[in-house]
Order: C-alpha cells, then structure tokens, then sequence
C-alpha cells in the first residue's frame, strides 16, 4: 500500500457500521468524546468487525455501530525506558513488544498491551503480571488527563472498570523492579501450547535478605473471579513474615480461604482451580528461595535437585522419529438406517443444535444476520435427558446387543479373584479441517446436481432423492474431495445438505451453506461418549476366567450409525484376548442431545480402553508384570474362534508385541520409571505396552462392495474414476499407483477427476478404513479387463508405446472403457446373518510418558513412543507411517485433551478452538507430539484377500493412544496408596490433578451448602 495512504485517516462506513482509522492521538480523542459507546480496536481479537468475527461479535450477538482504529501514532506505539520505569504505548503490538523487551528483558519486570486492559478479559495473561507489578496507567479524554493505578480496585465489573466513557488508554506505565525484589508469572490451561488459561498468576515479593522479613507482596490472580484480582488479605497477613517454611503452610490457608468460588462458577473446575493458586504460590515460594540462595548462598536451604528441576522453564524439545517399513410429512422423515429424524423439526425440538428452518439470501452475512433476528417461543420439554445415567434412570435405551460365550456363572466361581468397577470414556469433536460445505445446483427435468464435501455420496443422492420425491437417476453427487471426514461427514452432513436441495428444487436457485465452525459442531455430533460397567474373574497368574461387561452409549437423539458404533465396541470388547467366559451388552442412550455418530476407530477405542484398564488392575491388584499377564491372555498362533464367531487367521499380534518390546527396551526403562517414581515427589513416569487388534470391514455385508470405471482415451491418457472420496487420507495416491501398476504406465497418465454417482452407482461410503481395499480391488479389476483387450496389440507390435497400442485397438473398434466391480467373500456368520471378512488387522504399540503431579499444574510429556503395525505389504509406506502417527495424535487428542462441556440444558460449551483443545504443533513452540516417535511397519505380513497383499491402515492406529493413558495412570498411581482406584477419560490437567492425592488438596473445602446448578457438565 502506498504510504501516503496509510498515513491518512480514513472512514469507511455501511448502514450498520461506521470505521474510523484515525493517525492523530488529538483526533481519537475528539471521537471518543462525541462516540462515546465507540470501540477503539488495534488486535481486533475480541470485536472484529466487516467479514471476519471476533468473541464478542459472533457468539455475544453484540453489534458495535461506532470502530476506532489507531494507526501509527507515535504516543500511542512507542517504548520508552526510563531510569525507574518503562512506558508502554497502549497500541503496541504483542509481536513488537516481545522484539523491543527481548533487547533488555533483563532489566524488565513485565509487558503489556493496553488491549489486554480494556477489554478486561479475566483469563488475560498480562492483566495478572501488570497488577502486580503496579503499573500506572495514562487515560486521557479531549480536556483531560489522568494517571490511574491498575490494582483490584481498577475494574468495577467482569469487563467492566473505572474509565470514563469518553477516555482512552494511551500508555502503560511500569515501574523497574528494586533490589531483593522477586517476580515471577504462572499459567495453566488445558493445551500447553496456544491456549487460554484456566488459572494464571503474577508474584511480587520485596524481601529483606538479611532478616529474611517480607517488606512487601503483591498476588495476582486471573480465571478466579469476574475480574483479575489481588489476594489482598492473603497480602497483608504474610507482610511482616519471616520467609521460611512456615509461609508456605499460612499462604496456603489464607489463599484457600480468600479464593473461594461457587460450586457453579462459569468455568467450572471450581476445585481444581482454587488448587491451582496453591500450587502457583508453592511453586514461587521455592523459586525465590533459589533466588535468596544465589544471593546470600546461606540465609535459606538449597533447594533439591527434583525441587530445582520444578520451577525451572518448561524446553520444548523437538520431535525426532524414526520410521521403518519392508416438504410432505413422509418426506420430512430422514435417516441413513433408521428414519428416526426429521429433515426441518416440525412440532418438537429434542435438541439444541437441531435444524428447524432455512435462511436463503443473496450472501452469508446477510443470511447469518436474518438467521438471528428469528425468535422462537418454545415449551421447555419436561425432564430432558443429558447423560448415560439420566438414560438408564429413566430407560431412555434402544434395544440391546447381547453376546454371551462360554458359562459366565461357572467362570466366576471358578475364578480366585474378582474385581468390579465402571469408566466413562468422554466423547469427541471431528474438528475436520473443512466444515459442512454444500453447493445445490437444480436442472432441467428436476435433475439436481450436489457438490458436497460428505464421506457418502451414494447416501447422500438417495436421501435427497428420497426427500424431493424423485428417482436416484436424477440426483448426481459429485466429490472434489473433502478437507478431512474421520467418519463426521459419513451421515450427519447428509442432514446438513438435504435442507439445500429442497430450496434449491423450490426456488429453482442453486444454493450453498459453509458452516461456521461453532455451527457445525452444535449441529453434527461426535464420538459417542461410553460408560462401561464390568465385572472380571481372574486366577493369581493374571489369567482371565470371565468378564461381564455392559457398554452404554449416547447416541443423542437420533439412532444414526450408534447402532453400528455399539457392536463395533461389542465385538472387540476382548481385544486380543482370549476368554473362555465372556458376556457383553451393548446399549444406545436416547438423550437429548445432537445425534453423535461414526469416528475414526467406531467404537473400537472406547472397548480396548476399557478392556486394556481393566488388564491393568488386575495387574496392579496382583502385583504382577504388566507383560506377563497380558501376554498369559493372548490370543495364540493356532486358529482362534472370537466370541461372536470370526475365525482368526495369520495372527501375528505376539510378532508385533516382541518387536515392540525388544525395540523399546521395555524391561529397561520400566526399571528407570519405577526408580525415578520411587525419588520423585514433584514429578512423575509412566510407561505402558498394550497389544492391539482391529478387525476390517463392514459389519453389514452389503456394504463390502466397491465398482470403478476405467476411460482410456486415443491419446493414451487414462481417466480413473471409483467410490472413494479423497479426504486427505491419500486414497486417490493409492488408486493411482495400482492402476499404473496393472496397466504398466506412468502415473503421470492416469487422472482422478472427481468422485461421482453418475461414474460409479451405489457406492459404500469411505468409512471403516476398507476403501483401499474395496476400491483398489475394483479398479484392479477393470484395469485388467482394458490390459487383455489391448493384449494382441502389445503382442503385434512389441517395439512400440502405450499410445501406440491404444491408437491401434481404437482404430481396430475395440472397447476402451471397463468397469470393476469387487465384493469381500467371507463366511456367514450365523448369529448376525451378516458376511464378516477374515481379515484382522493385529498391533502392538508402546508409550513412555511423563506427568507432573503434585504441587505442579498438571503438564504431561509424551517422551517416547513405539509403533509396531502390521500393514500388510504396504502400497505406499510414507502415507502408510503418516496415518498411524496421525491417528495416533487424534487418539492422544481423545484420551487427554478434547472434552466436550455441556451447560445444564444441553448446550454445546466447548464449541470452537478457544475452548476445545486439539493437540498442536508448533514450530517455534510447546507441542504434544512425542519427544521421539518411532513408526515400524512389520516385515513378511502379507494378506491374501486385499489388493496386493495391503492391509488398512486408517483407523488402527488411533487405538495405540490408550496406552498414553495408561502410563498416566500408572503415574498417577504412583502418588496414591490404593491398588485399585476410579479414573476417567479423557485424562485431562484438571481430571489428573485432583486424582492425585496430597496435602495441598488436602486443603481444598469443598462446598458442601444446598443444591446448586453446575456450570458444565459430562454427558
């Protein structure tokens, strides 16, 4: 932009807005004066303004009429160090602050922006840090100026503070720090990396070196009330202490009393959170000990090696790895199994979340702007049901799946030991890169063509055909591809594209929806959240005599594909085990919710979750090897028969759990994890093994279909279509490479264009990790039937090209089209009349862990994790070794970090980035990716009934990620006397934290005073 602009004050306004960038401080001023209610942005996080939306624009529905925005006004954007303190423009940026404080951070107590001020957030990071270093700060209006100290009588309100409406901040005024004075900042949150805080502090402390006598404290704390607030009586019992360690048992009382919160705090975590400050304050005692240490070297203890290695700065270290590989009423009625929904809810709303109506307009601001000027007059619907147990209370259950092999009875009074207990498994967000996208376009003779970013095109073309009543041939759903699926895109994007085809059909108009993130995750579901309750009989070696095992799922309001998801679960509720008496249940949960739905592993995770903590505490309860009495159940070699009748064959699940174990030096770094635990107060190992089986397919055989078409033009050039949409998974790469493969070809002359239902009919969606499998057969196929046409042509002419070829079967009048067409063969499994596959994927994965404990935040470290997978003979290694590490993080995602928070009538809290946490890579930052990652895929496997000997790889390896919670178990374990003891996934800061018992919860009183709504809730 040509500077000359840039340097001009501009206004730009619409009917609804007016936006002032203004370049002279006396200029703001006089708008501020005659705007008063106007905004003044620079960041523009929380407002945002045209297009783009910030917190407050877009899930606050405020609307701000009046923008002030400043630009490159000196008073405002300028450093300047003083000899006793540093004055801080109040535009600064973040990214110039950090580049001028990195010049003489030394000499520096702290940093700010004065947007962090303003706008009064209570979680801000810097708001903490500036009220205990007592910055000043300079507020000016057109005729008047005024210096203000910013303490805890600074903000009269959440958001709300003592500036005048016409006053702006122009500068931050921080005083140096004096000799023998202290100051250090602390935070926690859910992720570490890129995350807003739970809890933060800031503490100051003034000391008297000789005596010791605490001359002056300041205490900041944000996430702990309305407003960033200083413990202000703490502050003034412990001024006049002697710094020695009886402060830390008085700074614990005085801070436990002081920071009570209501049992129903926004937030939530009241517990954890005031256990936070505790910690924090532990934390800064033993930092400025450390400190007085290096100064006088004799007026306090040294601190230990494992005290000073927890205030010392967290390092990020990056990840090495190392891979190896060899409109009517019946129309209204929707549903992908069962028609149990409705397309626009019509009398009754069961959820928050569930489509109602459709806003067409010209554009999507216009459209989203009349979507919330709608207002709807609802029934509250008497007893709504959120959780599992609300469902079973009220036997809100569809009908259940029951297994039983062998005599449960006689195996549990056979078995010498029996332990009982329940776990939840929380749910997940898909979090896909690209939400809901859908384009509509309607033709002639009521042709419709659909664009649509879904994992089911052939489901999504009989729906809608269905819903406009006309016949599949005139609906055609073609996929470019889809910015990730992980199963969320298989059904309830079918929900989000049906209400576009029938405007689309009615207006005569194409029409497209792109969900906003936040709308998207209301409105589609997740993984269903499970309770499993269970029963085991075991003998003193480990060995397994029965399991009864009850699986409950919340399926919302809907049945969708939970059916499928609870006998997935059913099904491999052994894991690789086998168990001569064995019982399972599985259920789905009526609730009132969004209907949750398929995801990567359906239903897989959640069984060896519970499965695999149930072999560790019998382990535990038994004092026994983690190995040795997983190894007692395993499967063996010979031909093995599961509980539900699939034979096993070519079972190298004992291969891959040697490998693993060999290695990783298991044994080895068990023994330094148990020593480690053993000297270790502050932090804590774990480490686990786990072996792992994934049986492939559809549990429906109609589904284990596939066709495609294979075009080769007179110039040689070749258009491959098949069923499978390409979502980032690599399977166009796959397809290509077998038909270059079969045709002896360059890929460079093979094309994929687009996934369509008018190439390929009837397609299964790309779902249960068989699409490889399914498509690289059919187009295996179809490639073969074009080879032995051209056959004779080769023979004639040897010495020449395959364009040579193709021109002279052309000219010759020989086909040059072919489909494939590929079904699974199987047996019929007798007791669910369905073909099951006999291919099994088995696998063996290892992770070392370490988790801070008491007295700490709760951080963890993935330090090292081994993979060893069978894939078969891989069709392509690199994208074979990047879908287990992926799948493995999604998984470390699942049983750590994502947790979805509900509010006490049903809405989705956790719907975005800024409170549900994924885990990240950063470049320059923290990540969550192991310390060393290690992917090996094993040697000499092949599979006979896939196409080239490959096996799928897509969903597998996810599962892997269970023993991330183990070894945080085992850590946690590690700080508690009971063998045998409750705990929950995902395993998150909060969750790990409070599981470890120690005196500082010790000093959290619990609420105990009547009833009272909680600010979230588990569902």
């Amino acid at each position: 932009m040509n500077s000359q602009i840039y340097s001009q004050s501009l206004l730009l306004k619409n009917s609804n807005l007016k936006f002032y960038r203004v370049t002279d401080l006396q200029d703001v001023l006089a708008l501020k004066t005659s705007h008063p209610e106007a905004k003044i942005v620079v960041g523009n996080t929380e407002y945002k303004t045209f297009i783009s939306k910030g917190i407050e624009t877009k899930f606050k529905n405020q609307h701000y009429p009046t923008i002030i925005c400043p630009i490159d006004i000196p008073t405002l954007t300028e450093i300047e160090v003083k000899d006793d303190y540093i004055n801080i423009g109040a535009a600064v940026t973040l990214s110039d602050l950090e580049l001028s404080l990195r010049k003489f951070v030394e000499e520096l107590p702290g940093n700010c922006v004065g947007g962090n001020i303003m706008t009064g957030s209570p979680i801000s990071d810097l708001n903490p840090i500036f009220m205990a270093a007592e910055a000043k700060l300079l507020l000016m209006s057109a005729d008047s100026r005024r210096e203000v100290s910013f303490d805890d009588k600074f903000y009269t309100g959440y958001r709300r503070n003592i500036a005048k409406p016409e006053e702006v901040l122009v500068s931050v005024k921080i005083p140096l720090t004096s000799e023998n004075t202290f100051f250090k900042t602390f935070k926690q949150s859910r992720r570490r990396d890129d995350d807003i805080a739970i809890v933060n502090a800031a503490m100051k402390v003034t000391i008297d070196i000789k005596s010791l006598r605490i001359d002056k404290m300041l205490l900041a704390f944000g996430g702990m009330a309305p407003t960033t607030v200083l413990a202000s009586q703490t502050m003034k019992k412990l001024e006049g202490s002697t710094w020695d360690e009886s402060i830390t048992e008085n700074a614990l009382n005085y801070l436990s009393e002081e920071l009570k919160l209501d049992r129903g705090a926004p937030g939530g975590m009241v517990d954890y959170r005031l256990t936070l400050t505790i910690s924090f304050f532990f934390k800064f005692y033993l930092y400025v000990c450390q400190e007085i240490h290096d100064i006088t070297h004799n007026n306090v203890r040294s601190l230990s090696k494992e005290e000073k290695a927890l205030i010392k700065p967290y390092k990020n270290i990056p990840t090495k790895s190392v891979q190896f590989f060899d409109e009517a009423k019946e129309a209204n009625k929707t549903g992908v199994i069962v028609r149990d929904e409705e397309v626009f809810a019509s009398k009754e709303v069961h959820c928050v979340g569930q489509i109602i109506g459709l806003v067409l307009a010209t554009n999507r601001q216009l459209a989203q702007k009349v979507a919330k000027m709608v207002e709807i007059k609802y029934e509250e619907l008497p007893n709504p049901i959120f959780t599992i147990e609300d469902a079973i209370n009220a036997n809100s259950l569809w009908d259940p799946l029951i297994i039983e092999d062998g005599n449960i009875e006689k195996g549990f009074s056979d078995s010498k030991h029996v332990l009982e207990g329940e776990i939840h498994i929380g749910g997940q967000e898909h979090f896909y890169l690209e939400t809901n996208v859908h384009i509509v376009i309607p033709k002639e003779d009521d042709e419709i063509e659909l664009i649509s970013s879904t994992q089911g095109a052939s489901d999504l073309q009989t729906l809608v055909a269905r819903t406009l009543g006309i016949r599949s041939n005139r609906v055609y759903c073609k996929v470019k591809r889809i910015g990730g699926g992980f199963g969320g895109k298989q059904s309830r994007s079918i929900l989000v594209a049906i209400p576009l085809a029938v405007a689309a059909s009615k207006m005569k108009r194409p029409v497209r929806l792109l969900l906003e993130r936040d709308e998207d995750m209301v409105i589609t579901g997740g993984r269903n959240p499970f309770l499993a309750k269970w029963k085991v009989g075991f003998d003193d070696n480990g060995k397994i005599l029965a399991l009864n095992t009850e699986f409950y799922a919340n399926a919302g309001y809907c049945l969708d594909l939970s059916e499928a998801v609870i006998m997935k679960a059913v099904f491999n509720v052994n894991n690789v085990y086998k168990i001569p008496n064995l019982r399972v249940k599985g259920q789905c949960c009526k609730t009132n919710l969004p209907s949750n739905t398929a995801f990567r592993g359906f239903g897989n995770p959640q069984a060896v979750f519970v499965m695999e903590n149930i072999v560790t505490d019998i382990c535990n309860y038994l004092h026994l090897s983690q190995t040795k009495v997983r190894e007692v159940n395993m499967y063996d070699k010979s031909t093995q028969v599961t509980h539900f009748g699939q034979e096993i064959t070519k079972n190298c699940v004992r291969e891959c759990w040697k490998q693993v174990c060999k290695q990783s030096d298991y044994e080895k770094r068990l023994s330094f994890v148990e020593k480690f635990n053993s000297e270790n107060i502050y932090k804590k190992r774990g480490i686990s093994v786990i072996p792992l089986k994934f049986g492939v397919s559809y549990e429906v055989s109609f589904l284990n279909q596939s066709g495609a078409l294979v075009l080769v033009y007179a110039d040689g050039s070749v258009l491959l279509s098949h069923g499978g949409m390409e979502m980032g998974q690599g399977l166009h790469t796959k397809m290509l490479q077998i038909a270059s493969r079969v045709l002896e070809i360059p890929i460079e002359d093979i094309y994929i264009a687009e996934t369509s239902t008018d190439k390929v009919p009837n397609t299964t969606p790309t779902a249960a990790s068989v699409s490889s499998d399914l498509n690289g057969m059919a187009i295996l196929y179809a490639c073969k039937k074009i080879l032995k046409r051209i056959q004779p042509y080769k023979e004639k002419m040897a010495d020449k090209s395959w364009k040579d070829w193709i021109n002279a079967a052309f000219m010759d009048r020989v086909s040059l089209s072919a489909t494939g067409f590929y079904k699974v063969h199987g047996q019929q499994n007798k007791r669910f009349f369905c073909k099951l596959p006999q291919s099994h994927k088995n696998l063996s994965y290892h992770v070392d862990l370490n988790a801070l404990v008491p007295f700490l935040q709760t951080c963890i470290w993935v330090l090292r994790t081994d993979i060893v997978m069978d894939v078969g003979k891989s069709l392509n290694p690199a994208i074979d070794i990047g879908q287990i590490e992926g799948a493995f993080m999604q998984g470390y995602g699942l049983f750590t970090l994502e947790q979805l928070l509900y509010t006490s009538s049903g809405e989705l809290l956790t719907k975005g980035p800024g409170t549900y946490k994924i885990p990240t890579y950063m470049y320059a930052g923290t990540h969550d990716i192991p310390r060393e990652f290690n992917v090996t895929l094993l040697r000499e496997s092949s599979n006979d009934r896939a196409v080239y000997s490959s096996k799928a790889v897509g969903e597998p390896p996810l599962l892997s990620a269970v023993s991330v919670f183990l070894a945080i178990k085992m850590a946690v374990k590690s700080t508690r006397k009971e063998e045998v003891f409750p705990f929950d996934s995902p395993a998150t800061s909060e969750r790990i934290r409070m599981a470890c018992r120690d005196w500082i919860t010790s000093k959290i009183k619990f609420p105990t005073n009547g009833p009272f709504v909680p600010w979230s809730m588990e569902v």
